[in-house]
């Protein structure tokens, strides 16, 4: 009786062990599967600006035109949209986008401007208008944003057209703005312009 009993266990501990075993081998073959599709990952779905096209595709050095295009609209709207209580905010944001170099040039002059508004108690703001559109010359590698930076004030509300260019590039994933220029005018300084500007190029 004993003996059947203990063979009876035997054989319980052995069918557990052999299910303990692959249930092991299972997990082991998922852990594999897990890590091999994050080393071979190309590419990956992100909702990083307002206006990001749902479904924009991101991979770890390049983005589609679309995703570019909000990022750059979007940093343009931050640092075009100034006034004194939001200053800080804006400063934050367009800092997880730009380069250092370019980061520590556009916070001072944002800096400046609000400087400028507290000195001359100026209760109004700044904000930014999308007229003409994003574009992207593939010769020069370079975005240019065109609109206009709107000043308001209780007496009035005056807009200027302005250019804003980029150089943008991907580093694993995130996008980073290595260069910002912004000018007077709607006419962007692309390829274009610049064949028929070449005293001014130069």
């Amino acid at each position: 009786m004993e003996h059947g009993i203990r063979t009876k266990s035997l054989e319980e501990t052995r069918t557990d062990l052999r299910r303990s075993v692959l249930a092991n081998v299972v997990l082991a073959i998922a852990l594999l599967m897990a890590v091999f599709g994050l080393v071979t990952q190309k590419k990956i779905i992100q909702t990083q600006v307002p206006g990001m096209p749902d479904g924009a595709t991101i991979s770890s050095d390049t983005a589609d035109r679309a995703a570019q295009f909000a990022v750059v609209q979007a940093v343009t709207a931050a640092i075009a949209s100034i006034n004194p209580s939001n200053a800080e905010a804006q400063k934050r944001f367009i800092k997880a986008f730009l380069a250092p170099d370019s980061y520590t040039k556009i916070s001072a002059e944002i800096d400046i401007r609000v400087k400028q508004m507290e000195a001359e108690r100026e209760l109004g703001s700044y904000y930014w208008v999308l007229t003409k559109g994003t574009m992207y010359d593939p010769s020069l590698n370079r975005f240019f944003v065109v609109g206009e930076v709107h000043t308001v004030n209780a007496a009035k509300d005056t807009g200027k057209p302005y250019v804003f260019e980029y150089s943008l590039s991907y580093e694993n994933y995130r996008p980073v703005i290595n260069d910002v220029i912004s000018y007077d005018g709607d006419k962007p300084h692309n390829s274009e312009w610049q064949k028929t500007n070449t005293k001014v190029v130069k």
